[in-house]
């Protein structure tokens, strides 16, 4: 069996992970609170920061996806300190059965006239998703719609 750090590592996943780790009770029962219920957990926090369209696809996505977690989060950051705080997020789940395709969308939905929104997301894209696109591919995308 794969260790926990080298599992962790693999899907970058430890500079989010704030305790992992196994607690005894008093009855000397083991209660897990290990890396296997992590991506659940982080999925269900990101309800916190984001608007689910379809919340049981989408979960479902992000846990085949486990690798999309961290960028969702770090995704915020960028999107809060080139937008702003008053915007909305949303993440949406596109697919086509027939070809076996699904791209998640993040839909930033922002207060801007369309001018203004379009250089946000221009900036959005040449200071930071621009360099994460090789590692999510065709699997996430990121849009801006008016509030």
């Amino acid at each position: 069996m794969m260790e926990v750090a080298t599992y962790m590592r693999q899907r970058n996943l430890l500079d989010f992970l704030p305790n992992y780790s196994y607690f005894g009770t008093e009855t000397g029962e083991i209660k897990e609170n290990s890396y296997l219920l992590y991506p659940i957990r982080m999925i269900e926090r990101l309800r916190e920061f984001y608007v689910f369209k379809g919340i049981g696809k989408i979960q479902e996505f992000l846990r085949s996806n486990e690798d999309l977690i961290p960028i969702l989060y770090e995704a915020l950051g960028h999107i809060y300190r080139i937008f702003g705080p008053n915007v909305i997020n949303f993440l949406e789940l596109h697919s086509d059965p027939e070809e076996s395709w699904d791209e998640l969308f993040i839909v930033i939905k922002s207060p801007y006239p369309s001018e203004k929104a379009r250089e946000l997301m221009d900036r959005l894209g040449d200071e930071w998703f621009l360099n994460i696109i090789d590692k999510v591919g065709n699997r996430l995308c990121i849009t801006e719609e008016p509030l």
